[in-house]
């Protein structure tokens, strides 16, 4: 696995991927994870690869945020 690589600690990562892949009920998927930093699904082309070979479509983390501000603007 790319996370195990990068990281060596993929648990959460690796149960999830496995389910969602399963279940195949998941379109979009953005995953955060911290080793001495934040890093990001969307940043490991290998697993990014792997997602989408299920149809599942990897975001980055930060996209997916709405903040406070952008959410009283648009209202």
């Amino acid at each position: 696995d790319g996370i195990q690589d990068k990281t060596g600690k993929d648990d959460m990562l690796h149960y999830t991927k496995e389910y969602i892949m399963r279940k195949e009920r998941v379109k979009y998927f953005a995953f955060r994870f911290y080793t001495n930093k934040w890093d990001e699904l969307y940043d490991l082309e290998d697993e990014v690869k792997q997602f989408s070979l299920h149809n599942i479509v990897v975001q980055n983390y930060n996209d997916l945020k709405i903040g406070k501000f952008k959410r009283i603007l648009e209202e």
